[in-house]
């Protein structure tokens, strides 16, 4: 027998209806198997169109007969002899006329149809394509449209009503039409996205929440208007269960049906610069490839990297500043520092296949993969942030609820997932601390925000005990707008939602423990630090210490050189590196060169021991570091035409302890030049190729380094 296309039913995870499609022929028609239709109704189908339907082989003789003789012979009141088995013919092959030969054609279809398939099967078709007006076809459309319940259980009165509405459809147009004014359509951009997946399935279930998802539109909304003076158009949120990675929450724009902002648009899958978003996974690798512990002191200064000078959001730089500080403080010099210095993976071999944009080669992104200049979409952020709340296993995202988890790719060491997470933890609520104190809770959050460079899109992703909670304020023609700072503008409703969360006894619970705030079998321990270096506590360190999350056989190993033991001669207040008869012992902190130039840019002031004179040769056992920040090797310097010759100025610069006062610089076995403190020189390179760099300082101190130059073809 052949069919006939079905209307698919899209339900909620608790049976709520959220769409019924049409079917492939433009009719409503849901499938409906026998055992879903109420008996009564069956039965009245069968009293009124064919009470000998089982015991028939598709046509009645004595029905036919008695139909001839009173249309054709008596002249009298036409009469009806077609079986139901003839109707599904007729259904079948709407071709077929009121004509005799179009009747035997009917007796013969039905012969065929009763061969071929079982009375039940026969019966199904009936009921499931039987006409009810304008486009509603079938019994179990008919029971959703005009009584909006299944056929399950029908009263008397509405059994009859639907037995007598398919001997003249046409009648009931113009109510059809009226009911189907009221067609569910809910959760538009999820349900568009399953429709796009090619389901075949006619009744499907969905991870949705759909009490959850109104509620959260409803805050999106307020929200929403409260920020329209600003010129703000369009917002999408998402929330995932990240036990399992279902779809919870899903609103793809602030309205679908509004042309003005391109309201058809599935914000959630466009792709957008995620701005600062991804940051936390650079702090996540640098601390499984063992560069940072929580609290390693990174530095905020001005640095140049291949003639690139990044800055920061505020064009600030705060100098000296902590792992966990630097990233929810979002500074951007410490995270292209750290990202520059990945490997295996880079933060380009890390990031690549888990954004739907396709890739271009790494060296088309250089620093600004750091700072968000790839596009993601909240999809693609929403699978990564969840991935920190599963220990670093990283899923597809569940959209329906008899899907089962895919297998996970691990892409972070549960370690390094756990203590970025404890990074993201300490991020403080958009609101005053007062009112951070009154909204303590048990339901633990971590969260970040991203802006895009260009001011184009605001974001705000995070945990939520168990759930991964994404919002995006923007504009799906990607318009500037000032506004669109993730801090102010999209984290004030990130938070409104976490309020509806926790304030909520159903979607709050067991939700106070979740797996990324646990380290149960992990290999994770909390080590004293100093307080100032933020490495390993020394004795000069003194009552200046802290906690710090380390993983063991991973994180660097440092112990504190910023404090170091001195003797001062009272007498004319010399230091040196031995006791004397009338020296005094002194902790005093000795930083390196360029952070010691922030601090006195700062204001503040700091030792540094090239001011005051030894009185001994010695260094004894201080700190011999010296480091070329300048050139790099990760980087290739492009030479380019200038004045019909081929060259390029390259900055040589290092760091040194505060206890150097010049360095000399050489380039091959060339001397460039001597550079005192805080001072850089440049070198002209006209030819490409691998040029050896070194260093020297006034204490006898070297550092080798290598850089490549090559020909500027673009």
């Amino acid at each position: 027998m052949a069919q006939k296309p079905f209307s698919q039913q899209f339900y909620d995870r608790n049976g709520i209806l959220l769409r019924l499609t049409l079917a492939g022929d433009e009719k409503y028609r849901i499938k409906t198997d026998l055992t879903e239709i109420d008996p009564k109704l069956v039965q009245q189908f069968l009293n009124k169109e064919d009470r000998y339907f089982y015991w028939h082989f598709g046509f009645n003789p004595i029905s036919l007969m008695r139909a001839v003789y009173a249309t054709y012979l008596a002249h009298d009141i036409k009469q009806g002899a077609s079986t139901i088995t003839m109707q599904v013919s007729r259904l079948l092959y709407p071709e077929t006329t009121r004509s005799i030969l179009g009747k035997l054609n009917q007796i013969f279809q039905a012969a065929r149809i009763e061969l071929m398939y079982s009375k039940d099967e026969i019966i199904s078709a009936y009921l499931n394509w039987t006409p009810y007006g304008s486009n509603i076809e079938g019994v179990g459309a008919a029971c959703f449209f005009y009584f909006n319940k299944s056929c399950q259980n029908l009263s008397l009165n509405e059994a009859q009503y639907l037995v007598q509405m398919p001997q003249s459809p046409q009648r009931f147009t113009a109510v059809a039409n009226e009911k189907k004014k009221n067609v569910f359509f809910r959760a538009p951009h999820f349900v568009e996205y399953l429709l796009q997946t090619g389901l075949e399935q006619k009744k499907i279930k969905t991870t949705l929440d759909y009490r959850l998802n109104t509620e959260v539109q409803n805050i999106a909304e307020k929200y929403f208007k409260t920020q329209s003076s600003l010129g703000i158009k369009n917002y999408s949120v998402i929330i995932v269960d990240s036990k399992t990675n279902e779809v919870l929450s899903y609103l793809g724009s602030a309205d679908y049906f509004n042309r003005n902002i391109k309201g058809q648009i599935d914000a959630n899958r466009s792709l957008k610069s995620p701005g600062s978003t991804l940051k936390p996974f650079i702090y996540a690798l640098a601390l499984q490839q063992g560069l940072i512990h929580e609290k390693t002191l990174l530095k905020d200064i001005r640095m140049s990297f291949g003639g690139v000078n990044p800055e920061n959001f505020d064009e600030q730089f705060l100098g000296p500043i902590s792992a966990d500080q630097a990233l929810i403080m979002s500074r951007n010099l410490p995270a292209v520092d750290l990202s520059m210095k990945l490997s295996e993976p880079t933060l380009y071999d890390f990031l690549k296949g888990k954004s739907s944009l396709k890739f271009r080669d790494e060296k088309y992104y250089g620093l600004s993969l750091a700072l968000g200049g790839v596009e993601f979409s909240m999809v693609d952020l929403v699978k990564l942030y969840s991935a920190l709340a599963q220990q670093g296993r990283y899923y597809n995202l569940n959209f329906i609820k008899a899907e089962k988890k895919s297998l996970p790719q691990k892409i972070i060491t549960p370690e390094a997932a756990y203590v970025v997470m404890q990074m993201l933890k300490k991020n403080p609520r958009t609101e005053s601390a007062l009112f951070q104190d009154l909204a303590k809770s048990n339901l633990p959050i971590a969260w970040k925000t991203g802006t895009s460079k260009s001011y184009k899109d605001a974001w705000a992703i995070g945990l939520m005990g168990n759930y991964t909670v994404g919002v995006w304020f923007g504009d799906n023609d990607k318009a500037i707008n000032p506004a669109l700072v993730g801090r102010n503008m999209a984290a004030p409703l990130f938070f409104q939602i976490y309020d509806l969360i926790r304030n909520s006894q159903k979607y709050s619970l067991n939700q106070e423990a979740p797996i990324w705030m646990s380290k149960f079998g992990l290999n994770v321990k909390s080590v004293h630090i100093c307080s100032v270096s933020k490495k390993i506590k020394t004795d000069n360190c003194g009552h200046q210490t802290e906690t710090s999350l380390f993983i063991p056989s991973v994180s660097p190993i440092e112990t504190c050189q910023i404090h170091r033991k001195v003797f001062v001669d009272t007498r004319n207040n010399k230091m040196s590196c031995e006791s004397f008869s009338g020296s005094q012992e002194k902790i005093v902190e000795v930083w390196p060169d360029d952070l010691l130039d922030v601090f006195r840019k700062a204001g503040l002031k700091k030792i540094a021991l090239s001011d005051r004179k030894f009185s001994c040769h010695s260094l004894n056992g201080l700190s011999q570091s010296l480091t070329i920040t300048s050139p790099q090797k990760s980087i290739d310097y492009l030479i380019s035409a200038q004045e019909n010759k081929y060259k390029t100025k390259i900055q040589l610069r290092a760091i040194s302890e505060s206890d150097s006062q010049y360095l000399d610089w050489f380039v091959g076995k060339s001397y460039i030049g001597r550079a005192y403190k805080g001072n850089s020189l440049f070198f002209e390179a006209t030819q490409p190729g691998m040029y050896d760099v070194t260093v020297t300082d006034n204490l006898g101190r070297s550092q080798s380094s290598q850089f490549t130059a090559k020909i500027n073809t673009y």
